[in-house]
């Protein structure tokens, strides 16, 4: 091949990476176009499963909404510092302490968010009848682990 063919490939190759480590990273945002009701479907099935009383699904909802502010501030810069990881991946000659850096920014930030989410969930546990928790701790592990914990928790261990 010639040099100029080899310099094109190299071009397209660099191209289609930079856009495959783009699509990790930027992906549209759930909090922008987010009704006022942040977990619709979930609020539903809560009601809907857990048969709430009156009371029951008003302390919820002001436990929902308690610190919504800030956790949709964080989620937003959270979006916001992976873009700007993906953009500093992309570049042509990426500093490996920078990416350090925005890494442990991001982590530190998702941790965040990620605790507060645990605070409110132990919160609304602390407001449903011991049924209701069951139920509700049923589904969080369903959807936290769908596959049951993976084999190690079943006592399969790793196969390859």
């Amino acid at each position: 091949m010639s040099r100029k063919t080899i310099i094109i490939l190299l071009i397209i190759s660099v191209c289609i990476n930079v856009g495959l480590l783009a699509t990790l990273f930027i992906r549209p945002f759930p909090f922008h176009d987010m009704p006022p009701d942040r977990f619709p479907r979930l609020n539903k099935w809560i009601e809907d499963e857990l048969n709430l009383t009156k009371d029951q699904k008003k302390m919820i909802d002001e436990i929902v909404k308690s610190d919504e502010d800030d956790m949709k501030a964080l989620g937003i810069e959270i979006h916001e510092k992976k873009k700007e990881l993906a953009l500093l991946l992309g570049s042509p000659n990426p500093n490996p302490a920078t990416i350090d850096q925005m890494l442990s920014e991001i982590s530190t930030l998702e941790l965040e968010l990620q605790k507060k989410i645990a605070n409110k969930v132990v919160t609304i546990n602390s407001v449903l009848t011991p049924e209701q928790q069951k139920l509700l701790n049923d589904r969080m592990e369903k959807r936290l682990c769908p596959r049951g914990g993976g084999r190690m928790h079943r006592g399969g261990g790793w196969r390859r």
